[in-house]
């Protein structure tokens, strides 16, 4: 069953392409992470991110090429349909709980208590602040999550679920007139079309025009290769007809069965007026600015995609490298665009932003090469049911176990994780989701022991197909190609519908003999990843965040001298980790600022407080935000003691922090404050002037016409002396009432 060197096979390079991608893609984290150089990148170069995310594109690829062997049964495969529809319900139901339990009452404890409800969260956004205004918005408009970081991720396995069911429905139809052990249970129907529905519903919910769009693009391309099969096949009898001289036969020609082609003209028209009635109404039935944003996201869209191929212009060979899109994107940034992304919003370009040139080239490869297996094997795939015969009874009842008991684990695992973590689901919502989803899952494993089959080789294979070409219609406009509850839905019904089928000769014993090597080789190059992730990113990554929980424990109970031992012990353990050494010297900094107060001149605390922000502006590299937060710890200084040398040294920092994120308003507005005040002290920049940098600032505000942008709602610090009152806390005030001694002059 292990994958041998046949390259002449289109299936052998359905298992290569992928490995080869993530291969390369691994090889991209730990260069562009700087792990090989003996400096720091130019660009990006945070390692641990790097890492993290190529531990993702290593498992991707293996568990896609242990599925397609896996789904070679066809029970197998029947199964795994049902448990993705069992996990689309139990989307759906909390998706739902969401929107009209849990985002009501999450807006009146919001109403209720603002401050208190962002201090439980983590969030710190001050009021009049943009990214309080952000927070408002997304809480308002931006959607049901469920379980997932945003909206448009979660409409991505809830759009695949509705085509799934969808497919299900549409092959049990003509079914339902069998009289004998193939038909389905009508349960079991009644259970499919409820879940198709309920994912509908939360699908709209979500306000997710990619969603909602790639599963009527995909409906529509469907019927129009029904209409092409069913035409090839009349073609196919008319030509039989007439090689056999059969003039009864060929008297008059075989078209289309009338009754298919009115399925065919009546499902096209409802799409075509569901899309018109969407179009003309859907901002008022969605609850959201579902037509009137459409142009300004094609637009954002466009941005982000020109900023990615500026970014593959510069890096062709490994790109920004895997997890580090954001810091580097930040130097390519259109100046219109306003947010500050993750991934490019295109699974195409996310894979470019990744590895560069050759890893987009190697996704393409997977594309074709799962496709043209996909389409042989449809040509070779069985039509009608398999007879009883062929047919195990106890193969289902283990298939049928074993995803139960795999449900169960997996279920429990997740509330584990959850504990372990600090991260617990949803209760309330699980409360309906869990029962409903796990009644779904046993309809359908109870049909799938009683039936004869419920699905053909064939019609899984089309079903699984429509579903993934769904997930990738909507991931070209979307985020969410390395999200894990995305991609493994992706992954489960791509490996459907390119499923592993042996060569002719796989089972002589030469055959057998053969696939020893590279059996031992894969589970002995598995077990060496295994190894590396664990020590490597595994176990330090644990052990810093739970440093972390402790130190904020320790440091909220006023323990500040224990804080730090535990946060030092956080740093020898996790080499990489910025956050702590960013969190150790703003302790550190803390410290210091009341004997700077009584005498400026300390030296003794300065240099355990200027060790630790030097650890942390290495640990940081290229990111700019972190940059930022370091410099204004100096600024803090500045505030209240007034050493002009603190100025200096966060004047250089907001420099490199700008240069990595050029069209950053709040960074240059703030950068022009502490410019300002070296001229006046007379350590002007010769290069720029504070007037220049106000002006970029504004016009960066203006651009885009976005109002999160605005310099009134941009928090920076002032650039002056405040003394003892500004020990406690930093003194901020708006940048446009910062910068307006640029309107004096």
């Amino acid at each position: 069953m292990s994958p041998t060197f046949q390259w002449r096979r289109t299936s052998w390079w359905v298992d290569a392409a992928p490995i080869m991608l993530a291969g390369w893609v691994f090889l991209s984290a730990w260069i562009t992470g700087g792990f090989f150089a003996s400096t720091q990148p130019a660009v990006g170069g945070d390692l641990r991110s790097a890492t993290n995310e190529a531990w993702w594109w290593i498992a991707g690829a293996t568990v896609f090429v242990v599925a397609r062997r896996l789904f070679q049964c066809r029970q197998a495969s029947t199964a795994s349909i049902g448990l993705l529809i069992s996990l689309g319900g139990l989307l759906a139901v909390h998706t739902l709980h969401q929107y009209f339990i849990s985002f009501p009452e999450t807006i009146r404890e919001y109403q209720n208590d603002p401050d208190g409800m962002l201090a439980k969260i983590g969030l710190d956004a001050e009021a009049g602040t943009a990214a309080r205004m952000i927070f408002e918005n997304r809480m308002r408009d931006g959607g049901p999550t469920g379980t997932f970081a945003l909206a448009n991720s979660l409409a991505g396995p809830l759009a695949m679920c509705v085509t799934l069911c969808a497919g299900v429905v549409i092959c049990w139809i003509p079914r339902y007139r069998n009289r004998d052990g193939s038909r389905p249970d009508w349960i079991g129907g009644a259970v499919v079309v409820g879940v198709m529905v309920l994912s509908l519903i939360a699908l709209l919910t979500t306000g997710s025009r990619s969603g909602v769009l790639s599963v009527m693009v995909v409906a529509f391309a469907s019927l129009g290769i029904v209409f092409y099969r069913k035409r090839a096949h009349s073609k196919s009898e008319r030509v039989d007809a007439i090689t056999s001289n059969d003039r009864n036969n060929h008297s008059q020609p075989v078209s289309m069965d009338r009754r298919t082609a009115t399925r065919v003209a009546v499902l096209a028209t409802a799409t075509l007026g569901v899309f018109a009635v969407l179009w003309r109404y859907g901002q008022s039935l969605l609850g959201g600015e579902w037509v009137t944003q459409a142009p300004a996201t094609i637009q954002l869209r466009s941005q982000y995609w020109r900023s990615t191929l500026g970014i593959a212009s510069d890096h062709p060979w490994f790109g920004a490298g895997p997890g580090n899109f954001q810091l580097v994107y930040q130097k390519y940034r259109d100046v219109r665009a306003h947010e500050l992304i993750a991934e490019p919003h295109n699974f195409f370009f996310e894979t470019l932003a990744c590895g560069g040139w050759i890893a987009a080239g190697l996704l393409v490869l997977c594309l074709i090469a799962g496709t043209l297996v996909y389409r042989r094997a449809s040509r070779t795939s069985e039509l009608s049911l398999p007879d009883t015969a062929k047919v195990s009874n106890g193969e289902r009842v283990r298939i049928a176990i074993a995803v139960g008991i795999g449900t169960v684990l997996a279920f429990m695992a997740v509330w584990y994780m959850g504990i372990v973590t600090g991260n617990l689901p949803d209760f309330d919502a699980h409360l309906l989701a869990v029962p409903i989803a796990i009644s779904t899952l046993a309809i359908w494993l109870y049909a799938l022991h009683e039936t004869r089959d419920l699905l053909t080789d064939r019609q899984c294979r089309d079903i699984a197909a429509a579903s993934a070409a769904t997930g990738l219609t909507h991931l070209c406009f979307s985020g969410g190609w390395t999200v894990p509850g995305v991609s493994m839905f992706l992954i489960a019904l791509a490996a459907i519908a390119a499923k592993w089928t042996p060569p002719e000769n796989a089972e002589t014993p030469n055959r057998q003999a053969n696939t020893f090597i590279p059996r031992v080789a894969m589970v002995g190059l598995m077990g060496i990843l295994i190894i590396v992730s664990y020590f490597f990113s595994y176990r330090p990554v644990r052990r810093s965040d739970a440093a972390l929980s402790n130190a904020t424990m320790l440091a909220s109970t006023n323990r500040g001298a224990a804080a730090r031992t535990v946060l030092k012990e956080a740093l020898r353990s996790d080499p990489l980790n910025s956050d702590i050494a960013i969190w150790l010297s703003t302790i550190d900094n803390q410290e210091l600022l009341p004997s700077l107060a009584r005498n400026p001149s300390t030296t003794r605390q300065r240099k355990i407080a200027d060790a630790s922000i030097d650890e942390a502006i290495r640990r940081s590299g290229n990111d700019p935000v972190r940059l930022r937060a370091i410099a204004e710890l100096l600024l803090h200084r500045y505030q209240v003691a007034g050493v002009v040398d603190d100025l200096v040294a966060a004047n250089e920092i907001l420099d490199r922090a700008r240069e990595l994120s050029p069209t950053h308003e709040a960074i240059t507005a703030q950068q022009a404050a502490v410019l300002h005040e070296l001229e006046q002290n007379g350590k002007g920049a010769e290069l720029t002037t504070s007037k220049e940098l106000a002006e970029r600032a504004q016009m960066l505000a203006s651009s885009g016409g976005v109002i999160t942008r605005v310099l009134d709602l941009q928090p920076i610090m002032p650039a002056k002396v405040f003394g003892a009152r500004a020990i406690e806390r930093p003194m901020r005030q708006s940048a446009e009432k910062v910068l307006k001694w640029e309107d004096a002059e």
